[in-house]
């Protein structure tokens, strides 16, 4: 039950925040889920966006919905602004579902030392689940973002990204094989086809 459940309310976080309206009160609040990917979120904004759509016309099917208890934006509108998702070892589903969600809204995270993490296969997780990006989209996930969120300098720590890689290039090969090894859930999809 734990295991079925954990996702649940990991999640309810995200709608319990926005349509409480702490967006709105606090637009600047950053706020990051993490280490329950993202394949969920693009159902969940639809399921909100529909919820408020209802909301604004004053009634949920029975429930009559004051004009003051109606947010002055959609739920995705608030997502975009004000969150972020570090998707651990993303799954190829994930992965399908970033660009819908955002890029720039998207962090990748190894969960690290968990048993379930992409370690010591990180370089293969992150070619299954992004061989196909662009550059572009693979800086900003694999560490662009998080040094906006973070305040990282990316400049500084640029030695060690080039001492451990991998490389755009190395991560852009296609996965051939999952390696037999692997116990990261990222690897649960099989091989992109």
């Amino acid at each position: 039950m734990f295991v079925l459940e954990t996702t649940f309310f990991a999640n309810r976080a995200l709608w319990h925040l926005t349509m409480a309206g702490v967006f709105e009160r606090f637009p600047k609040l950053r706020f990051v889920l993490t280490e329950q990917g993202c394949a969920w979120v693009p159902a969940v904004l639809t399921r909100m966006d529909g919820l408020h759509d209802q909301m604004v016309n004053g009634r949920i099917g029975e429930l009559v919905v004051a004009a003051d208890g109606v947010l002055p934006e959609r739920p995705s509108t608030y997502f975009a602004r004000n969150c972020y998702v570090g998707a651990s070892f993303p799954s190829l589903a994930d992965a399908d579902s970033m660009g819908t969600i955002g890029i720039d809204r998207i962090m990748w995270g190894s969960d690290y030392p968990h048993h379930e993490a992409s370690s010591p296969f990180t370089k293969e997780s992150l070619q299954l689940a992004f061989c196909d990006f662009t550059p572009a989209e693979m800086h900003s996930i694999l560490g662009a973002t998080a040094a906006d969120v973070y305040g990282f300098d990316l400049e500084a720590l640029a030695p060690v990204a080039a001492r451990y890689g991998p490389t755009v290039g190395e991560i852009a090969a296609p996965l051939t094989e999952i390696p037999a090894a692997a116990t990261s859930p990222a690897f649960a999809g099989g091989l992109r086809t």
